[in-house]
């Protein structure tokens, strides 16, 4: 409590957090596959199997009855959802993580927006493209935390440096690191409180390190989620933006 009078500098996980986390198709980018419905079936195939907002996305772009559900799922944190079936695999991933396991993308697509690849076996079938929406409280609450002494505003993502551009921009954000794994937000967390008072903001799930780490973990939306309780400060019960200046004027 006595530490959060004294935070000088705010740390916001992006999806979820600054944007609202509902995630919209608004393009495709096909390679191997000759159709988008093609693309978002196989992508269907593992993403059922997933929480993170881009699986359930995908999962919005398909009927019930449209995809095999039959795939062993594994949710790869960071990077993507894996599914094996006898002799096929399926993988959704975003470009770093496709591009690791030896897989060569095209270099010509540049948009503002989260790209998810989806490979199915040997072959890259192609990208849905997704787009992010600012939340509408996103700029006032930033300049709320500014009239409280919070000097700076950074935002990690896991997303690409042209989205989160676009995100930097549209919320007057001071400091965005872009294409970040878990651990590597912890470790700039950690680089952070060289030189200030951290607070970091976040879902508790894909920030649980992150959270931990910092001077004053803050939990979004935390109602039923142990993770998120266990490894912030404060856990909000909602996910409102409007709660972190009240509770900053709170302590």
């Amino acid at each position: 409590i006595e530490k959060l009078t004294d935070v000088n500098y705010f740390v916001f996980d992006k999806t979820g957090t600054i944007t609202n986390g509902t995630l919209e198709a608004v393009d495709f980018h096909l390679v191997n596959a000759e159709t988008n419905e093609e693309l978002i079936k196989t992508a269907a195939s593992v993403a059922h199997g997933s929480l993170h907002p881009t699986s359930k996305s995908i999962m919005a772009l398909v009927n019930d009855e449209d995809y095999d559900k039959d795939f062993e799922i594994t949710e790869i944190v960071g990077n993507g959802v894996k599914g094996v079936k006898g002799n096929n695999e399926i993988i959704v991933g975003n470009s770093r993580y496709i591009k690791s396991l030896g897989f060569v993308l095209p270099e010509d697509i540049l948009t503002e927006g989260t790209l998810s690849w989806v490979v199915k076996n040997k072959d890259v079938l192609g990208a849905i493209i997704f787009r992010d929406i600012l939340r509408s409280d996103a700029n006032e609450t930033i300049e709320k935390l500014r009239t409280l002494g919070v000097n700076t505003i950074a935002v990690l993502t896991g997303d690409n440096n042209i989205e989160a551009q676009r995100v930097m921009a549209e919320a007057n954000i001071d400091v965005m690191h872009s294409e970040l794994l878990p651990e590597q937000k912890l470790e700039k967390v950690k680089e952070a409180q060289k030189n200030h008072l951290v607070a970091v903001v976040g879902d508790g799930i894909n920030d649980s390190l992150a959270l931990s780490e910092a001077d004053v973990g803050i939990a979004m939306g935390a109602m039923g989620s142990d993770t998120a309780i266990q490894s912030a400060d404060i856990s909000l019960m909602n996910n409102s933006l409007d709660n972190l200046p009240f509770v900053i004027e709170l302590s």
